[in-house]
């Protein structure tokens, strides 16, 4: 998902937060899970933002780090002869580095998936209810016998409930074909960023026994092709960050 998405729902989220107290309660009155709505909002901008972007961050730090230190480190241990003790030895402190980082991706990943979770039920839920909710304060606005009398409460809440109405049409990217916001996206990240701590953890197990021969975890990469690919996935994240 772009980040001028991701920017989009934070700024519809910033919209709901800065409505006041009062017009709050009145909306919630009408829309229950709107009060959900508002505390992911208050939980957006101090912790769910700064999880993503730090999760961005992390992972140009990894890129960066890798494109620039282990990539080209593994490639030379694959291209040498076997190595000793000593060289496993420095191999395994240039990969702790990438395992921390790693795991730090995978646990901001983790952390968003709930608070996105919530974000999707509570924005599908005052979605659905919208409809209704327009209609009945609309028909009390204007004094349809049996509904009210004209009330100018109900019109007052009529044109908040549009408001809200507008503002989540406006945000499409809150809703996928299944109706979520890009929760999918950062599940995935969490399964990637695991599956590579993973493999990092193996990688330098594997450098902490004597080498016999060539390593084939290594031989077997096509490292200019990783150092080149992480490259654009460090800068891809700076500019994400900065963007989001």
């Amino acid at each position: 998902v772009p980040a001028a998405q991701w920017r989009a729902i934070g700024n519809f989220l910033a919209g709901v937060r800065a409505t006041d107290t009062a017009s709050s309660a009145d909306i919630t009155s009408q829309l229950p899970d709107y009060a959900t709505l508002r505390s992911c909002a208050e939980k957006w901008s101090v912790v769910t933002h700064p999880n993503l972007l730090g999760l961005a961050r992390n992972v140009s730090q990894y890129g960066a780090y890798f494109a620039n230190d282990l990539g080209p480190r593994l490639r030379s241990t694959a291209e040498m002869a076997p190595a000793d003790g000593s060289k496993n030895t420095a191999l395994d402190v240039l990969l702790q580095p990438a395992v921390d980082t790693a795991q730090r991706c995978a646990t901001l990943a983790a952390a968003l998936v709930p608070d996105l979770q919530r974000l999707s039920s509570a924005s599908l839920a005052v979605q659905n209810a919208l409809p209704g909710v327009i209609s009945s304060l609309m028909a009390q606005s204007v004094g349809i016998p049996g509904m009210s009398d004209g009330s100018d409460l109900a019109q007052r809440l009529a044109d908040q409930v549009n408001a809200i109405a507008a503002n989540l049409a406006q945000v499409a990217v809150l809703y996928s074909v299944t109706g979520n916001v890009p929760l999918h996206d950062i599940e995935r990240l969490r399964g990637a960023w695991g599956g590579i701590s993973d493999d990092l953890a193996l990688l330098k197990t594997d450098m902490q026994n004597p080498i016999s021969g060539e390593d084939p975890i290594i031989a077997d990469l096509d490292l200019q092709s990783e150092i080149s690919q992480w490259q654009n996935v460090a800068a891809e994240a700076v500019a994400f960050a900065a963007a989001a």
